[in-house]
């Protein structure tokens, strides 16, 4: 018995298993960079992608998952073209990329409680 090798990451209250692998697992598919199975809430990563390129993906997914669990998704998919789904996809995953790493939350948390009172 194989042990699967992944990373638990928990999305609007649900938990995807993060898995990197490659173009030869039959789930990812050849010339996939990933793909978000939200039944199985599996996302997977093809790990011969440059670093940056991968993390770039991850967010990518990452704003799929999130689509999905605010039930966004279907009326997303439904309003766009396949092309201008995955390029608003591109745009969320990318401004969400930004916002966590330009920014201290914890400190941007902290700001907002002690003002708030």
């Amino acid at each position: 018995m194989t042990t699967e090798n992944f990373k638990n990451v928990n999305i609007n209250g649900i938990n995807y298993k993060l898995k990197l692998t490659t173009s030869s697992n039959p789930d990812l598919g050849k010339d996939t960079r990933g793909i978000t199975f939200y039944e199985e809430l599996k996302i997977l990563l093809n790990k011969k992608c440059a670093n940056e390129l991968r993390i770039k993906t991850f967010y990518h997914e990452l704003a799929h998952a999130l689509c999905e669990s605010t039930s966004f998704n279907n009326m997303l998919m439904e309003k766009f073209s396949e092309d201008d789904y995955e390029i608003f996809i591109d745009q969320l995953g990318e401004s969400i990329q930004m916002f966590i790493h330009n920014n201290d939350i914890n400190d941007i948390e902290n700001y907002v409680k002690k003002e708030g009172v």
